[in-house]
C-alpha cells in the first residue's frame, strides 16, 4: 500500500512539473524580439570599403565600422552620430 501511495505522488508531482515547464515555455516564446544592433547606411570608401556607425540598442554603445579589403576597424563613435 505504501508502494502505491509513493507512485501516486511521483505521478502528480511528474504531472505538475509537465504543467508548470509547458506553461513557462509558453510564455517565454511571446516575448517581442528586438534587434540588438542598428546599423546606419554604409558609406563607399575607395573601390571596395564602407564605413557604417553602429548602434547596440542593449547598452546603448556606439562605434563607427570602417571596412576595406580585408580589414576592419571598430572604434567608439559619439553618441549622437548613430542618432
Amino acid at each position: 500500500m505504501s508502494i502505491l501511495k509513493r507512485v501516486g505522488w511521483i505521478l502528480i508531482g511528474i504531472l505538475i512539473g509537465g504543467l508548470a515547464g509547458s506553461s513557462m515555455a509558453a510564455t517565454n516564446g511571446q516575448l517581442p524580439e528586438v534587434p540588438r544592433i542598428k546599423a546606419t547606411m554604409a558609406a563607399p570608401v575607395g573601390a571596395v570599403g564602407f564605413v557604417s556607425f553602429v548602434r547596440d540598442t542593449k547598452s546603448n554603445g556606439c562605434w563607427v565600422v570602417v571596412a576595406k579589403d580585408t580589414a576592419l576597424s571598430v572604434a567608439v563613435a559619439p553618441e549622437r552620430a548613430c542618432d
